[in-house]
């Protein structure tokens, strides 16, 4: 049975969904997961179009499932899990991402990585380009550090491409101090 279509200017056009269903056998696991991601913040479809795209039987349904397993709603990126990875390797605690909440300005954050008082944000370019984002990224780390107490490290994904062992040793060293 072939998925549904949608028209745009009067053209069939498979809905986004299908398209990363029948992709999901094609790729490797690294681009799957970076085509997900990406999708899923560019609200292109939702993880439960996605869930509900797949099917007994379908090509690409359980690959689509474990992908989004890893993926969840989409705020990993490829470079927070390359990251994350490389922490573990390092014998680092594994971060975790709670909701944090600053009481006097009443926003709730979630940061990309987050150990006991370290945040570590992982800022790619196309998430972080604009006017908007850079205003509310550096409003938000002041949230974090002033009502919070927390400490905030900023990474790049060229960072983690290029210097992953200096990155790894940053974060460590401010482990290292917290936890003393």
């Amino acid at each position: 049975m072939l998925p549904p279509v949608q028209r745009v200017q009067g053209l069939p056009v498979l809905r986004t969904p299908d398209v990363l269903v029948d992709l999901a056998h094609r790729l490797s696991d690294h681009q799957l997961l970076d085509v997900l991601q990406e999708a899923l913040r560019l609200r292109r479809c939702s993880e439960p179009e996605l869930r509900a795209a797949t099917g007994r039987g379908r090509a690409g349904s359980a690959t689509i499932g474990r992908a989004l397993d890893v993926v969840g709603d989409g705020a990993d990126s490829r470079y927070e899990r390359i990251l994350v990875r490389r922490c573990a390797a390092a014998r680092l605690p594994a971060p975790t991402r709670p909701l944090l909440y600053a009481p006097l300005s009443g926003h709730f954050w979630r940061p990309d990585l987050f150990w006991d008082g370290v945040v570590v944000e992982v800022d790619g370019f196309s998430a972080h380009c604009t006017g908007a984002a850079f205003l509310a990224d550096r409003r938000r780390q002041n949230e974090l550090v002033t009502e919070l107490g927390l400490i905030v490290l900023r990474y790049t994904p060229i960072d983690i491409r290029d210097r992953p062992d200096q990155v790894v040793a940053q974060i460590a060293a401010v482990l290292r101090r917290r936890a003393a």
